[in-house]
């Protein structure tokens, strides 16, 4: 994991538990980019 985070860009692993996250409570998540 990378301890440089601190601008708002979420890492891959942090994306993927968003993504599941809001998966499982039945909404697409908004990805910004």
């Amino acid at each position: 994991m990378q301890a440089l985070i601190d601008d708002g860009e979420p890492s891959e692993d942090d994306l993927d538990a968003f993504i599941e996250r809001y998966a499982v409570m039945g909404q697409q998540p908004v990805v910004m980019h």
